[in-house]
């Protein structure tokens, strides 16, 4: 799981049908002004990955596998009542989530795995969110069973 990519597309008018392509892979925070001239505007958005969980101290239990952050598009002629050509939009890339840091875990099993960040595009000319993609969840830390003290066994819940 990586980062969630956000994308714009933007179309002049007819007369001069120029693609524009636009994207933004590392997490953070970005501005982007909508280009004069721009008719159809296509935005596309992922959440980040949650990452996976730890495996448990003895081995015996694996961590599970972090989920995929949600995929979002939505396309927009311009203008509309909430975009315009001039616009400024904010872009958060979501980032993924953190191994085996979610939960605390035990002496025995392993910590679970941070869920990752959303991801949006946001007109900060009138405070409306175009697309927000949310982030996939963290996988479970493994369960702690195993051999403890010379062969005593003992289970650990």
């Amino acid at each position: 799981m990586a980062a969630g990519p956000a994308s714009a597309a933007a179309t002049g008018s007819a007369k001069a049908a120029t693609v524009s392509n636009y994207s933004w892979g590392t997490p953070g925070y970005y501005s982007f002004v909508v280009p004069a001239g721009t008719t159809l505007m296509t935005l596309t958005g992922e959440g980040g990955g949650g990452d996976a969980g730890a495996s448990s101290e003895s081995g015996s239990s694996s961590g599970g596998t972090g989920g995929p952050g949600t995929l979002e598009a939505g396309s927009y002629y311009l203008p509309t009542a909430s975009v315009h050509p001039g616009d400024t939009l904010g872009i958060y890339v979501g980032a993924q989530g953190g191994g085996g840091a979610g939960g605390s875990g035990s002496e025995l099993s392993g910590s679970g795995g941070s869920g990752g960040a959303f991801t949006y595009v946001f007109d900060q000319n009138d405070g409306v969110y175009l697309i927000v993609a949310g982030g996939g969840g963290g996988g479970g830390g493994g369960a702690g069973f195993g051999v403890l003290d010379g062969g005593d066994r003992k289970s650990v819940v």
